[in-house]
């Protein structure tokens, strides 16, 4: 079941579940945020969590360090794609 989170009025959707070790983990999207041809952002933290809060609270976590740096590039002329 996904939830939907705001940072900065930008809605995190997070996909929680759990991989084939039974640990939790938790994808997200940043719809607005266009960094893929689909127009949203996908991510999720490396790592693997005990319990559905935790993952998604890093992912969350994750989420905001994304859009921070986003707004930060669109602030300096820059655009919403990261530099490889």
């Amino acid at each position: 079941m996904a939830d939907t989170c705001y940072y900065k009025g930008t809605k995190i959707i997070l996909v929680p579940g759990r991989n084939a070790h039974g640990k939790w983990v938790c994808k997200f999207k940043i719809p607005e945020l266009s960094a893929s041809a689909a127009g949203t952002y996908e991510g999720r933290p490396s790592k693997e969590y005990e319990t559905e809060q935790e993952a998604e609270t890093a992912a969350f976590e994750r989420s905001k360090k994304i859009l921070d740096s986003s707004h930060q590039d669109v602030t300096e002329g820059g655009s919403h794609r990261k530099k490889s």
